[in-house]
């Protein structure tokens, strides 16, 4: 496994197996990147995050979670070890996450409102504020549909994705 700086690309950690065109790849802050976010906003990325008043992730172009506040992680009920680094259809356990390609690549998740939300905001920069997104999820074998808002608002070269029950 290797895992690159969401910002800047740099490696972060490589691990000596599974290297190759199979290789996982995750993601993560390195520390310069980290001091820059924490120098331009004035107050550690961490702190920031857990002073909003809902749950929200950091997620890169490609919907893959960077970090969580706490709110986010009692939302979703996992800690950052199983939120950081995983695409947003792994971290909601949406069905079409565990189907061949994962999370991006089926033919589903062309309509996802949560990865169509977030590329959205990214390229254009517009915010995107309470738009109602279906997931079918599976907990345990236990399959249900639930219902969210998200929003999105772009942050440099990430987005802060809220998420709400409906």
């Amino acid at each position: 496994m290797k895992i690159l700086c969401a910002f800047c690309d740099k490696e972060i950690l490589s691990g000596d197996d599974n290297e190759g065109p199979n290789e996982i790849i995750s993601h993560g802050v390195c520390q310069p990147c980290f001091n820059h976010i924490k120098a331009t906003m004035g107050v550690d990325l961490y702190e920031y995050l857990d002073m909003l008043d809902y749950p929200v992730l950091l997620v890169d172009d490609d919907v893959t979670v960077l970090t969580a506040n706490t709110k986010a992680k009692a939302f979703v009920g996992k800690d950052i070890v199983k939120i950081a680094g995983n695409k947003g259809g792994e971290v909601f356990e949406c069905i079409h996450a565990k189907e061949p390609g994962g999370c991006g690549k089926t033919v589903h998740c062309s309509g996802c409102t949560i990865r169509n939300s977030v590329t959205e905001t990214f390229k254009t920069g517009n915010i995107i504020n309470k738009k109602s997104a279906t997931i079918c999820q599976e907990i345990d074998g236990i399959t249900q549909t639930i219902e969210l808002l998200i929003s999105t608002r772009k942050e440099g070269d990430v987005v802060i994705l809220k998420v709400e029950y409906v």
